[in-house]
């Protein structure tokens, strides 16, 4: 029984490795790129005391170009700028990464959301 099972096993790597080399292998050809990309609300308190800085956001695009997800990858050390950057990035809208058959898929990028004073 022990030589069934590995042979059937080793049947299945077979199988497996053959499919494999069957399917098609599409890769990332085009980033997606921005559509629409409304500028961050400036927290008060962060005005008031005159804070600026970037927050690096690492934000999961769909296929459509809808954001499903955002995080901080890199905080600007101001709670409150980390939070309207998120905030923001989440209403922005983008043109979908394509693989090399031209079809819109999802993908992951780093984005900076800076905060400047203007005078």
């Amino acid at each position: 029984e022990a030589r069934a099972t590995e042979a059937r096993a080793t049947e299945a790597r077979a199988t497996e490795a053959r499919d494999a080399r069957k399917a098609p292998t599409a890769t990332v050809v085009a980033k997606p790129r921005i559509r629409s990309a409304p500028k961050p609300f400036y927290p008060p308190d962060a005005r008031r005391n005159g804070w600026i800085g970037t927050v690096y956001l690492k934000v999961t695009i769909s296929a459509s170009g809808q954001v499903t997800d955002v995080s901080v990858s890199r905080s600007s050390g101001r709670e409150s700028l980390d939070r309207a950057a998120v905030s923001t990035m989440k209403r922005w809208r983008f043109y979908p990464a394509k693989d090399s058959n031209g079809q819109a898929v999802p993908s992951a990028v780093i984005a900076p959301i800076r905060f400047q004073l203007q005078d």
